[in-house]
């Protein structure tokens, strides 16, 4: 498929590696090459750790070839690698995929090496871009559902998740019923159909049809597959639950029971809740406390009139796969909304379709498994040591904002670790006068919390007293006997969420707070003063304007990560400037030599200026410099120096080198590689944070891509700042997250207004943990043999 390709192809499956538990009792992946004649790349117990097998992953290069053989390639990886002694554990009943990845038609023919992979048992699934021939695919993938057809592997890195979620959740092994017919042995899980009872007897008749067939083709018993039924309107019923029956016959003849009801209007959202609250309890037959797959495929012809949005995330939160049927007038995006993953989501014309192709549905109920892991809404999460964080609401905003507000804070507080010993949360709101609503110290549970934040309510206020409401906070809710640790030193955080400015004044209570140590943000919307919240907020980078803060749903990244990663506590050294005092620390500046000798002045008198600002030494932060241009070298590392006056001296030997290049790529491997060693006085053994600030005024000559990678899967916060030619895009590549890329007219610039950078060297902390791809991903069983091929 050509070097650029094949590249796309290796980091998708690094990805994918990524977000797996890799190893000989959990996941093994293998690998094989093809064009007329296929060769193995890696076997599935040829690597056994994440590291081996990705660092393996480099050896995938092209094969210029005009034609392919994929039948021969589908009989080698049958015949060579799905054997014990290539690591193969089928004869131990664990799922077999083959995901086949070509651009061509097959030269060969696909049908009897397809047909063999099935009688195995085997689940093969294929991919296709360019010249690939889709009718192919299809006979080669063991159902039409798992065909993929791309106009290129590239948007694989873009948009991985459908495929990777089949990889992920597909379980079981084919089982050949005849010539056109195939099912699949599948292992326990309960399943509840939600069927809208106000469709019509015609319709109501199809359902249960479709799902006496699917009942027919499954093993039901309580230690195999049990199946619920419940029916809704405006009111939701039980109509059979998950330990009614125990054998097919008596549960195909409970489905008669179902009758429809006319009805003009339907609420999903408590048929939701009904579910979740009634039926997937274990003494409705529920086995979801032994981790077995929960199931929910809603049939709907109907948009809702209730919402659904908070029952589905509840689900979501339980670890429920739901998956959404429907037709008529049901509405797609709602469907999409309520659906754990959008390949889950069936828009019919009309149900009796079901009877006449009821594979693809069935396919999915039959193989999904494992439960919904909730990532939150962003690619890399940070883990966060403890913290104290109050959400300070103005309750005047009106309900649509408050509710905007209340799902923002269940969207944090699924992120989080909340506990006692981790991160609590309290929530108050104010108007005129302030009220706490739930105490740091109120709930341990996320559930708890999370159903507590639905008293949030409006309140209609002309005029708020924000000074009265931060004072409120600090004497009330920052005390031990409400929750706070403030007096065993875990960082105490404020949100404050206005859209008015305040009639009284608020500066005497935000300098308060600084003193205690708090770390106050503020976000405004509509009439909020910025110059106000400027005032109220440790810092000004901690100031957020927003046009309404319904955005705050579409776009929580950044708040959320100031919130995850700040720490430490404010130090007022004096009326103007206020410092942070930080935990330990190893920072690496790492420094594009080739910018000249002014710019490279500029550079080293802001780092003085940040060394000034720090505790430096051995237990607290530890400061190195590296340099580069088309090759890197090591000026001062971690452990050199133990002092601000040693390691500032030290820094009089940064110097200029010209060049016309830089190879950006090559530094961070080489601080990777060199630097970020024990040896070389790194404390990432010992869970310190490591950060690395890159700075250059030129795009690089090498690629960036694997190298931040890899720095990403040490679990390193690169930040990166760049001006005159350096390449935004190639920057957001090597930064761990955007909110840490800063474009700079002239570095000579961080000497007027050098807060901003030092503000998150000085606060970041935690380790990058790489989620993968999607906001939602599924954790999955602990074994599967997964051939990209």
């Amino acid at each position: 498929m050509g070097a650029t390709i094949i590249n796309a192809v290796r980091e998708f499956i690094k990805r994918f590696v990524d977000t797996m538990p890799i190893g000989p009792d959990q996941v093994q992946v293998g690998v094989a090459m093809f064009s007329t004649t296929p060769r193995s790349e890696i076997n599935l117990n040829s690597f056994s750790s994440k590291e081996s097998l990705i660092s393996a992953l480099a050896r995938l290069k092209p094969k210029p070839s005009a034609e392919v053989n994929i039948g021969a390639a589908l009989d080698f990886v049958r015949t060579n690698m799905l054997r014990p002694e290539s690591g193969s554990r089928i004869q131990d009943q664990v799922t077999q995929l083959v995901l086949l990845l070509t651009s061509k038609k097959s030269k060969d023919s696909v049908q009897q090496p397809a047909e063999a992979l099935r009688r195995m048992g085997v689940l093969t699934l294929a991919a296709g871009s360019r010249a690939a021939d889709e009718a192919e695919l299809k006979q080669i993938a063991f159902d039409e559902a798992v065909v993929f057809i791309l106009k290129d592997f590239r948007m694989l890195l873009r948009n991985p998740g459908d495929i990777i979620s089949h990889l992920s959740t597909l379980t079981g092994v084919v089982v050949t019923e005849g010539p056109t017919e195939t099912a699949l042995a599948v292992g326990k899980r309960d399943i509840i159909f939600l069927i809208d009872s106000s469709m019509g007897a015609t319709i109501i008749n199809a359902v249960r049809e479709f799902i006496k067939k699917f009942v027919d083709t499954l093993p039901i018993g309580p230690d195999q597959v049990q199946v619920g039924v419940a029916m809704f309107s405006t009111t939701p019923k039980s109509e059979i639950n998950l330990n009614s029956f125990s054998s097919k016959e008596s549960l195909s003849y409970a489905l008669t029971r179902i009758k429809p009801k006319p009805s003009v209007e339907v609420n999903i959202g408590a048929a939701l809740d009904f579910v979740r609250t009634n039926m997937l309890r274990p003494e409705s037959g529920s086995r979801i406390q032994d981790q077995v797959t929960q199931l929910v495929l809603l049939l709907t012809s109907k948009k809702s009139k209730d919402s659904v949005q908070q029952p589905a995330e509840a689900l979501r939160r339980m670890g429920v796969l739901t998956l959404a049927a429907g037709s008529r007038a049901a509405d797609e995006a709602e469907l999409k909304q309520i659906a754990f993953d959008e390949a889950v989501v069936f828009i019919l014309k009309d149900f009796r379709i079901l009877l006449r192709n009821p594979r693809y549905i069935i396919s999915h109920l039959s193989t999904l498994t494992g439960v919904v892991v909730t990532e939150g809404p962003t690619e890399t999460a940070l883990a966060v040591g403890k913290r104290d964080i109050i959400f300070l609401i103005d309750s005047s905003m009106g309900s649509t904002i408050i509710n905007a507000v209340r799902e923002f804070i269940k969207k944090f507080v699924d992120t989080m670790p909340i506990g006692p010993d981790q991160v609590q949360v309290g929530v108050a709101m104010f108007s005129t006068t302030p009220r706490s609503e739930i105490n740091l110290n109120s709930f341990s549970l996320k559930e708890s919390l999370s159903y507590a934040l639905t008293r949030i309510k409006p309140k209609p206020s002309v005029e708020v007293n924000i000074g009265a409401a931060l004072d409120f906070v600090r004497t009330n809710m920052l005390r031990s006997e409400s929750g706070s640790r403030i007096q065993d030193q875990v960082t105490q955080l404020v949100l404050l969420l206005t859209s008015k400015k305040s009639k009284d004044s608020v500066q005497q209570p935000a300098e308060a707070l600084r003193r205690m140590g708090v770390l106050t943000l503020a976000a405004g919307s509509r009439a909020a003063d910025e110059a106000e919240l400027k005032q109220i907020a440790f810092d000004e980078a901690v100031v957020f304007i927003l046009k309404d803060f319904r955005m705050l749903l579409r776009n929580p990244r950044e708040i959320i990560s100031h919130l995850s990663t700040l720490t430490g506590v404010v130090v007022t050294e004096g009326p103007t400037e206020t410092a942070l005092a930080v935990w330990k620390r190893d920072i690496i500046f790492l420094i594009d030599s080739s910018m000249g000798a002014t710019i490279i002045n500029a550079v080293r008198e802001f780092i003085k200026k940040f060394i000034d600002t720090m505790p430096i030494g051995p237990d607290q932060v530890q400061v190195g410099v590296a340099m580069f241009s088309t090759t890197p070298k090591s000026e001062i590392n971690l452990n050199s120096f133990s002092s601000k006056e040693s390691l500032s001296s030290a820094l009089t030997r940064i110097k200029p080198k010209p060049s016309v290049e830089v190879n950006i790529g090559a530094a961070l491997d080489f601080v990777r590689t060199n630097m970020l060693r024990p040896e070389s006085g790194s404390r990432i053994q010992d869970q310190v944070t490591q950060l690395v600030l890159l700075l250059t005024s030129k795009k690089s000559k090498d690629s960036v891509q694997q190298p931040a990678e890899a720095l990403r899967r040490m679990g390193v916060l690169t930040l990166a700042a760049g001006s005159r030619a350096a390449d935004e895009a190639e920057l957001k590549q090597i930064a761990f997250d955007e909110a840490v890329v800063f474009m700079l007219k002239d570095f000579r610039m961080l000497l007027r207004n050098p807060r901003e950078i030092i503000s998150h060297l000085s606060t970041l902390t935690g380790v990058v943990v790489t989620e993968g791809p999607t906001e939602t991903a599924l954790a999955v069983g602990k074994k599967r043999d997964n051939f990209p091929h």
